[in-house]
């Protein structure tokens, strides 16, 4: 059986935060997700399992393939361009010219810095949480709601500084084995709930180490979510919260900008 230990929301940090809380003396809780697991995975955590049980309604970030329409630009408008040297050791391996997502070219920086990792690193044949949860949603003949629009977050992807997104292409292609490793380190300490070991790997990424990647990805949205995530604890249905884990990481968490206390559920 589940139990809950507290977290006080003026005190948790990176150290402190887990993946699975209930907002306290509400009907809310927060389930932070690992959106694809890599290949060596494990499958689903029994905690997980037993989460997807509990809600009368589920709130994911947004809808799945939602933001592919935002991919580029407006026509005739043209992209910002990546260096030539990270040009030259992409687009020539670009999967996508031939389908509807187009030729490396024509795409955001963002995109391009968000479609590589699916490229260039190993992925596990089984499902990520979001889509594990809404078939069991769907199952269940629970609904599902969304936090954000593809709209509004390509927009926060639109004011990442490219040179950041060039860094963390960057150390992407510049050690892929340690970028792998990485991935597996993060969802295993997710899977076991291994707070200490998930937020060493978490300080580790591009969304941590480079403040405008952590500003708009993480924190900007974030904040933008607190009035969605208020507007949930009055309603008295079980609701179930899920954002990827590292939104629930950190300073910039959503722990932090909700402003309340929470249980942490183990």
């Amino acid at each position: 059986m589940m139990g809950a230990d507290v977290i006080d929301a003026g005190e948790a940090d990176t150290s402190e935060v887990n993946m699975y809380f209930q907002v306290r003396d509400t009907n809310v809780r927060l389930l932070g997700s690992i959106h694809r697991f890599p290949a060596g995975d494990r499958g689903m955590p029994e905690w997980a399992l037993a989460a997807i049980e509990w809600p009368s309604e589920v709130i994911f970030e947004a809808i799945p393939g939602s933001i592919t329409d935002y991919v580029k630009p407006p026509a005739g408008e043209l992209p910002r361009a990546l260096s030539q040297n990270l040009s030259d050791r992409l687009a020539p391996s670009w999967p996508y010219a031939g389908g509807p997502l187009g030729p490396f070219a024509s795409l955001h920086p963002w995109a391009i810095a968000a479609l590589t990792p699916s490229i260039r690193l190993a992925w596990s044949a089984n499902e990520g949480i979001e889509a594990a949860f809404t078939s069991r949603a769907n199952h269940r003949g629970i609904p599902i709601r969304y936090l954000e629009t593809g709209e509004a977050l390509a927009r926060l992807f639109d004011e990442v500084p490219i040179g950041e997104i060039e860094t963390a292409l960057g150390i992407l292609l510049d050690d892929e084995p340690s970028a792998q490793h990485r991935l597996l380190e993060m969802y295993n300490a997710w899977h076991d709930q291994d707070a200490e070991a998930f937020a060493i790997v978490a300080s580790q990424q591009a969304m941590f180490q480079l403040p405008g990647i952590r500003r708009k990805i993480l924190a900007e949205r974030n904040m933008t979510w607190v009035p969605s995530v208020e507007a949930l604890l009055g309603n008295g249905h079980p609701t179930l919260v899920v954002v990827g884990a590292l939104h629930l990481q950190g300073p910039d968490s959503l722990i932090k900008y909700l402003g309340r206390d929470v249980d942490r559920i183990i």
